[in-house]
């Protein structure tokens, strides 16, 4: 576990810059892709230190969801229910860290432990795929605001209140 918590502490700052020059939607479809990919290696690592550096490149991929994450919400998210989404968001997180083991200690008694890799691998699978189908969804949607030369809600506009911040950090 201290494997993949080091490296995802210490580049979540890069990841947030990532984040404001990529846009959320990017990293958090690449975090997650790269994320699966390498749990589906981990399943089939052929000793302990290539399980170790898998993991640690695992703990650099997803550090992108966080700050990829919190972006989203505040660019999705009415201002006066920021908040309220962010705090569900950081319940959920822990929420998952508590019966993940659980269930993973479940699936791992049950079928051994390199099934625990394949089924967190499907899981971030069907988020990844879920990730892509809602961008594809969103790009549709604007381009066919666009074409139809729908009005640019102020929220998103440079001239709204958020004056086009694409995250929660502000611009200088």
């Amino acid at each position: 576990m201290v494997v993949f918590l080091r490296p995802l502490g210490l580049r979540l700052p890069l990841a947030g810059r990532i984040t404001d020059r990529r846009g959320a939607h990017a990293v958090i479809a690449g975090s997650l892709a790269a994320g699966t990919l390498l749990l589906a290696a981990q399943a089939a690592a052929p000793n302990p230190i290539v399980l170790c550096l898998l993991r640690l490149a695992q703990g650099v991929a997803l550090a992108g969801l966080t700050p990829a994450v919190a972006a989203a919400i505040r660019q999705r998210t009415p201002s006066d229910r920021v908040g309220r989404v962010l705090g569900l968001n950081v319940s959920a997180a822990y929420v998952g860290q508590i019966v993940g083991p659980v269930l993973g200690a479940q699936v791992g008694g049950s079928w051994g432990v390199r099934s625990v890799f394949v089924a967190t691998a499907v899981v971030m699978a069907v988020a990844l795929a879920a990730t892509v189908t809602s961008g594809l969804r969103n790009r549709a949607r604007s381009h066919s605001a666009a074409s139809a030369g729908a009005a640019v809600s102020p929220r998103c506009s440079a001239a709204g209140p958020d004056r086009g911040r694409s995250s929660y950090r502000t611009r200088q």
